[in-house]
């Protein structure tokens, strides 16, 4: 039977293997025997390949010599720097042929590969952007839309929380100047029956300390009489500064590590503390969302008081819901469901698949993708211009990386052609999107068990297409739910 190997992996040729262990068995017998330097590896090489390939089996070789006049080839075993010398000048003069000490080392570029975190940051932009579609995006659009009245109120409030923390002052312009982690929690918080509560950071950019002087046009709308010339000299980070996030960040963590919480070295959005009775205290942050989980309520009620002392906040109780993930409890029965029902329906009006025919599967057999499948034409290029296909993959990946792990092939696999997509590659995204449109109300459930961490993983063989490399699966779990 013949067996055959992917390309460019000759470790999985055992033929090709054993050669590879003869040749350089040959290159190292050589070397030694002729004492020569390792500048002379390839040639060495070269020398025993070349062997290899003229050695016949004794009495056909005898034939041959006698017919064509063969000679057998011998190495030169002078060690002589001498002797090295003239073999270098030997090889160096023929045109065909340069020493390999004196050849010019090719440059080899790492691949591009793209993180895990990558992935996820993409993704929640992209998810932003989807509620962000919903709503005004300037003082113009706010005062026209039907809900004038709220957005106004809601502008009000913060103009008044601006002022209340003293952001700005209005001064003369000078011149010169112009989602695996919360998986993994929710297994631990099911898991050891803890408690599990939500709080929302109000203004949560305002509370960073500004390092360097920064000037601000006055708000559309809020603009202060007789001092229409004037502009705000920003004492605290605003929102819509590049800095805004890093000094929330440095200003949270300090008062974090202050009241005895240790950041993780896995995640620094994590915060753990260890109680007197061996058990733990989590924080989890996400810009202005909290979830704190331990096993005693009245100790949640210390660490929500000293944060309000610290920040303003918003007590939201029990977790019910965050970053579009809905969180439903029913501890008689020690179960936990995490679901994106709403998110994943706002994702199918907007790409305008909610009345689309569903499937059974994420991605179907059929779909054969591969980078020749881009766009060839000029009309296919112009097409595809117009379809939001990096959007789409973009949503895809945020659900994935919440709710659903049953899509990580499917979107690992539309996701390699972003750059470039082609009709068939946006008809699998499609596909996706429909496998979603049945499968709206699935979620994650967590659930009590003895059974710690367990990884399960797997690999096919030689399943892409374009370079016919394998492709490798993971999954781990808690409590027998998937957390990565």
């Amino acid at each position: 039977m013949r067996h055959l190997t992917v390309r460019h992996t000759p470790q999985q040729n055992s033929v090709a293997e054993r050669m590879n262990r003869t040749i350089m068995e040959k290159v190292r017998c050589m070397l030694s025997n002729a004492k020569l330097l390792k500048s002379f590896w390839a040639e060495a090489a070269s020398t025993a390949c070349f062997l290899i390939n003229d050695l016949y089996p004794f009495p056909l070789r005898k034939r041959l010599h006698k017919r064509y006049g063969l000679v057998e080839y011998q190495i030169n075993t002078e060690s002589t720097p001498q002797a090295i010398t003239k073999i270098e000048n030997r090889v160096a003069s023929s045109p065909q042929y340069s020493i390999a000490k004196n050849r010019t080392k090719r440059e080899i570029k790492p691949l591009k590969k793209y993180a895990e975190a990558d992935l996820v940051a993409y993704a929640l932009n992209v998810a932003e952007d989807i509620d962000a579609n919903q709503e005004p995006s300037n003082y113009s659009e706010a005062i026209s839309f039907e809900d004038s009245e709220k957005w106004m109120f809601a502008m009000q409030e913060e103009m008044e929380s601006l002022h209340k923390n003293r952001i700005w002052d209005l001064v003369k312009l000078p011149k010169g100047k112009k989602h695996s982690w919360i998986r993994a929690l929710l297994s631990i918080v099911v898991m050891h029956d803890l408690e599990l509560e939500q709080l929302d950071v109000k203004t949560a950019f305002l509370h960073g300390e500004l390092e360097e002087d920064i000037y601000m046009q006055q708000p559309e709308g809020f603009i202060v009489s007789e001092k229409e010339d004037y502009v705000c000299l920003l004492r605290k980070s605003l929102y819509g500064l590049k800095q805004s996030p890093r000094q929330w960040y440095k200003r949270f963590d300090s008062f974090m590590t202050s009241r005895n919480f240790k950041r993780s070295s896995l995640d620094s959005c994590v915060y753990f503390k260890k109680k007197s009775d061996c058990s733990f205290m989590y924080l989890l942050l996400y810009v202005d969302d909290m979830l704190i989980a331990a096993k005693d309520k009245g100790e949640i009620r210390k660490v929500k008081a000293q944060l309000r002392e610290e920040f303003k906040m918003k007590d939201l109780g029990p977790a019910k819901k965050i970053l579009g993930m809905e969180i439903l409890r029913d501890r008689k029965a020690s179960k936990l469901y995490l679901s994106q029902k709403g998110y994943i329906e706002k994702v199918l009006c907007r790409f305008n698949m909610q009345r689309a025919k569903p499937v059974s599967t994420p991605l179907a057999a059929h779909f054969r993708l591969s980078s020749a499948l881009s766009p060839q034409s000029d009309d296919e290029i112009e097409y595809m211009s117009h379809v939001p296909y990096s959007s789409a993959v973009g949503s895809l990946m945020y659900v994935m990386v919440c709710s659903r792990p049953d899509l990580s092939y499917a979107v690992s696999a539309v996701s390699r052609y972003m750059a470039n997509p082609g009709k068939e590659h946006w008809k699998a995204v499609q596909w996706i999107l429909r496998y979603l449109r049945g499968t709206t109300d699935v979620c994650l459930q967590f659930g009590r068990t003895k059974d710690g961490v367990i990884g399960y993983v797997d690999a096919d063989f030689a399943g892409d297409l374009d370079r016919r490399r394998s492709l490798t699966g993971y999954v781990f779990t808690i409590g027998g739910c998937a957390i990565s």
